[in-house]
């Protein structure tokens, strides 16, 4: 049994919620979760108190994943005819670039998804340009745990109230975007709040946080590691023991001398005084509980220095994973609300088809790797090389650069009757030939 299970066993025996006496039954309806208050909702501002505040494990995995987010550029593109072209100024491209007017949109996006991340609700707060246009020209966020919905008997929403300073405000539901994570419990429902992830794992961020607690207790109790003393009957006066003490401190101590091994010619013997079995499962703990809080933001602990969970070949892998699972669909739901909530009154002040998105192609943790493309590329080149270099007809040989290969008709005619086809291959798959080399 590991530490964390003891600790909840002997809170519950003390506690009288279970009993170990003879023919008593080991089981109670009001478990220690629900007796310790980890069944009832957290709100907002307790949870960003009890996590991203003081822990470290949640405050690196939120971090990992907002930075991973605004590392990928949002542009905003105009639909057309002929497809999407991207937008490079105006005043919705302005927006984009500074949303308020002390934050670039990278700050407001970290913002965001911060508050999305730590809390499930996110509340864009939009102000209207003064003017005929009636488009939002100024965004900012408005902190979760500070922002309330003031909801009448009927359940409809009547306006936001945010306090801060003990000064309420209230803002009209119009002039906010309430976005969040679905909450299908029934105080969900009632207040109409997202369900943040951390109020899932509240379990594992408390133990967690009395686990470092625990470890930080461990470390300053622990005192010295062992007793030198002499291996015969006879005793040192003090003035003899303060020499030796002296002489150790300086032969043994010293961080960069840990785990040594020192020898001596005296006549001692060292008593090692070592960590309890408890002590060491607890030291052995923290990176399950680290994996737990990762596991409810899509993050890979091997990016937090956990190796032994690593579950991909390389940290490239791990770091796709992280924009896969994580930051390009955190991205995608801020998107989604901006592109509800701001575009739609730009596009018909500018009469145009506006649609935000995000660019994937410069993050490159999400490009092939170039040496496996080049493998790959150079067996497409020999197999089509082999092909055309055969002895089967030009209509054969095009059919299966069609079928095959999936190569367009009028190039697929064209490379059937074609002759260097070393060269024509290699036009395909985008493999450059290597130079010769001069051996003159």
């Amino acid at each position: 049994m590991n530490y964390i299970k003891k600790q909840l066993l002997n809170i519950a025996v003390k506690s009288g919620v279970i009993s170990l006496e003879g023919s008593d039954t080991f089981y109670s309806s009001e478990w220690v979760g629900n007796k310790y208050g980890f069944g009832n909702y957290q709100n907002d501002n307790e949870l960003i108190e009890e996590s991203y505040k003081i822990n470290n494990a949640a405050y690196s995995v939120v971090k990992l994943s907002t930075n991973a987010s605004t590392s990928i550029p949002f542009v905003l593109c105009e639909e057309t005819k002929d497809g999407e072209e991207e937008v490079l100024s105006g005043g919705l491209y302005d927006l984009l670039k500074n949303p308020n007017e002390i934050q670039v949109f990278k700050e407001f996006q970290e913002e965001a998804l911060t508050y999305l991340l730590l809390t499930g609700d996110l509340f864009i707060h939009g102000v209207e340009s003064i003017g005929f246009k009636s488009t939002i020209d100024d965004l900012t966020i408005l902190p979760s745990n500070l922002t309330e919905l003031n909801i009448n008997t009927s359940g409809e929403l009547r306006h936001y109230e945010y306090t801060i300073n003990g000064r309420m405000l209230k803002i009209p539901v119009d002039e906010v975007y309430h976005g969040k994570y679905i909450n299908p419990t029934k105080n969900g429902l009632e207040n109409q709040r997202g369900l943040s992830p951390l109020q899932a794992g509240y379990r594992t961020v408390v133990a967690s946080n009395e686990n470092l607690t625990a470890m930080a207790s461990v470390w300053n109790n622990k005192g010295v590691s062992g007793l030198l003393t002499s291996n015969t009957d006879e005793t040192l006066s003090s003035d003899e023991a303060k020499a030796v003490q002296t002489a150790v401190n300086s032969k043994l101590g010293g961080s960069h001398k840990a785990n040594g091994v020192a020898s001596t010619t005296a006549n001692v013997r060292f008593e090692q005084i070592g960590m309890s079995g408890s002590d060491m499962e607890l030291l052995n703990s923290s990176p399950q509980l680290l994996r737990g809080i990762c596991m409810l933001y899509g993050v890979d602990p091997a990016l937090l220095g956990d190796t032994e969970s690593r579950k991909y070949s390389n940290l490239k892998e791990a770091e796709k994973s992280l924009f896969v699972r994580s930051a390009i669909p955190n991205n995608e739901r801020l998107i989604s609300y901006l592109n509800r909530f701001v575009v739609p009154a730009w596009s018909i002040a500018d009469n145009k088809k506006y649609i935000i998105k995000q660019d994937l192609t410069e993050i490159e943790a999400l490009q092939p790797d170039k040496k496996v493309q080049a493998e790959k590329n150079k067996i497409i080149s020999e197999s089509l090389t082999a092909l055309l270099s055969s002895s089967l007809s030009a209509e054969t040989k095009e059919i299966l650069l069609i079928d095959i290969h999936g190569i367009e008709p009028d190039k697929a005619n064209t490379l059937a009757n074609g002759q260097n086809t070393n060269q024509e291959a290699q036009e395909v798959t985008g493999e450059e030939e290597e130079p010769k080399k001069d051996n003159s």
